[in-house]
């Protein structure tokens, strides 16, 4: 079972970015969760254009790809910061 958010919660904590978390999902449910996000454009994340569909299969387990979904929600939530060393 996926967690679920109550619309009139989601209006109140109003985010400013949103990562939905979509691995192995039809193209049916993409697009539902896509409609959904239209919706609220009240919701700071739907007008700042901060919702991120994630459909990458890795998202599934965890345990061996948490430093790739690190990686994939910090270029998601900073996309100007490099995950790359620095001098």
């Amino acid at each position: 079972m996926s967690p679920t958010i109550d619309r009139e919660r989601l209006l109140q904590l109003n985010p400013d970015a949103v990562l939905q978390i979509l691995p192995d999902s039809s193209p049916q449910e993409i697009k539902q969760a896509e409609s959904f996000w239209q919706s609220v454009p009240e919701v700071s994340a739907v007008r700042q254009g901060h919702v991120f569909l994630l459909k990458e299969t890795y998202l599934l387990l965890p345990g061996f790809s948490v430093g790739k979904m690190a990686e994939l929600f910090a270029s998601k939530l900073h996309p100007d910061a490099s995950t790359k060393e620095r001098p």
